[in-house]
């Protein structure tokens, strides 16, 4: 969750700095991105390993890593966006909603989490599955 709030925060400067023209600004809000971008793509592994355990990691690590092809999509979506209102605003706001129910999504399956672990370890069961 704090992630999705730095890249939150990181969103809102970016599109600080494209409409205010500020090339500081700009500059280090994607250099922040992409830290954030990284952070992400390094300890996702950990995370998934940690959460579901190694019988079936390469399975789940493939279904949680499908967000990169939704990535590398985005840039076309936004484009397009920009090219048919003029600016970046309807774009901004569609990435934005994205980043709220990404946030959301996250507080849930963590709440689901927590409950699962807690019933876990008074039964002694394995770890959650995700497939």
């Amino acid at each position: 969750a704090i992630l999705s709030l730095a890249m939150a925060a990181t969103t809102v400067a970016l599109y600080t700095a494209i409409v205010s023209k500020s090339s500081a600004l700009f500059i280090g809000a994607a250099c922040c991105g992409m830290v954030l971008f990284g952070v992400n793509a390094t300890t996702i592994l950990t995370i998934v390993r940690e959460l579901f355990g190694s019988k079936y990691f390469s399975l789940n690590y493939s279904i949680i890593s499908i967000n990169a092809i939704i990535y590398a999509s985005m840039p076309s979506v936004i484009g397009g966006i920009r090219t048919a209102t003029g600016n970046y605003t309807a774009a901004f706001l569609m990435l934005a909603g994205a980043l709220i129910a990404t946030v959301l999504l996250t507080v849930l399956l963590l709440r689901l989490y927590s409950k699962q672990s807690c019933e876990a370890s008074s039964s002694k069961a394995k770890k959650p599955r995700l497939v």
